[in-house]
C-alpha cells in the first residue's frame, strides 16, 4: 500500500506540472461522456474529479505491474496469501505495529 500511494502521489505531481505547461488535445472518444459536443458544463472535469481518475489509473497501473511482478516470480502470490491469512488469523496482527501500512 505504501509503494502503491507514493507511485499515485508522484503521478499526480508529475501530471499537475505537465498541465500547467501544455494543454493536451483530447480526442473524440464517444464512450468518453465529458468528450461529446452536447456534454453538460455540469459534467466538466473538476480538479477533485481529475485527480480520482488519475489517482484510479495509478492503482490499476500498479495493480498490472505487482501482477506482472507475480507471473515473473511465483512465490510472491503465495508469500502474499501467507501474509494475508496472518492478518485474517489474528487481532494483533491487523495492529499498526504488525501490519504499519494499513
Amino acid at each position: 500500500p505504501k509503494l502503491m500511494n507514493s507511485f499515485v502521489v508522484e503521478l499526480m505531481q508529475c501530471e499537475n506540472n505537465t498541465e500547467s505547461r501544455v494543454a493536451p488535445q483530447r480526442a473524440y472518444n464517444p464512450y468518453d461522456f465529458d468528450s461529446r459536443a452536447d456534454a453538460p458544463a455540469e459534467n466538466a472535469r473538476t480538479p477533485s474529479r481529475f485527480a480520482s481518475e488519475k489517482a484510479l489509473q495509478g492503482y490499476c497501473a500498479m495493480h498490472h505491474l505487482l501482477l506482472a511482478f507475480a507471473a515473473a516470480y511465483p512465490q510472491l502470490p503465495a508469500e502474499a496469501n501467507a501474509k494475508l491469512k496472518r492478518f485474517l488469523s489474528s487481532e494483533r496482527e491487523r495492529t499498526k505495529s504488525a501490519c504499519p501500512n494499513l
